[in-house]
């Protein structure tokens, strides 16, 4: 879809900070149960790490990794949390089993963003920042959507486009 760039059309506001703010805060007013379920477990791993149980090397560096990938799925079910917003029909189990199915999509689109936003930076600067705030919502584009990969990264370019400054302030703000 092109827009014609003499054309005085004008876009819609995005939400205010204050609206965004009492968004955020009503829906984990509704939603803490949830979200503490999910944080619950990889903060159980990270304890167990803290308290420096005793164990061999090897053991230890297995379970950092387990904690690790632990810590990388709750927040893929998180995505998935925030994605369904108000259509919540999500359990702690569907949370994970939805972000679990998102894995490799989410490593793949991962592995394109830091591409293109240390491209960006090898360039200067500008371009990279501007690379981040363009590309700053293909996470929720692929939860949402089921975009993937490049698709995800070229839908996230079109929501932004037209917004950067003001996407790029809220991200400072907030």
């Amino acid at each position: 879809m092109n827009r014609d760039l003499t054309s005085t059309s004008v876009l819609p506001p995005l939400s205010s900070v204050s609206r965004i703010f009492s968004d955020t805060y009503e829906f984990y007013k509704t939603h803490w149960r949830l979200i503490g379920q999910i944080l619950v477990v990889p903060l159980v791993f990270y304890l167990l790490l803290f308290l420096k149980v005793i164990l061999p090397p090897l053991v230890l560096a297995i379970f950092s990794l387990v904690a690790g990938i632990v810590l990388f799925l709750a927040r893929l079910a998180l995505f998935s949390v925030a994605v369904e917003g108000e259509t919540l029909a999500t359990t702690f189990k569907r949370a994970y089993q939805r972000g679990f199915s998102r894995i490799l999509p989410f490593i793949w689109l991962s592995i394109l963003l830091s591409l293109a936003f240390f491209g960006g930076l090898v360039l200067f600067f500008v371009p990279g920042l501007l690379l981040a705030v363009w590309l700053s919502v293909s996470a929720f584009v692929l939860f949402n959507e089921d975009k993937r990969g490049l698709a995800a990264l070229a839908a996230s370019w079109h929501y932004v486009k037209g917004y950067w400054l003001a996407v790029f302030w809220r991200f400072i703000f907030l």
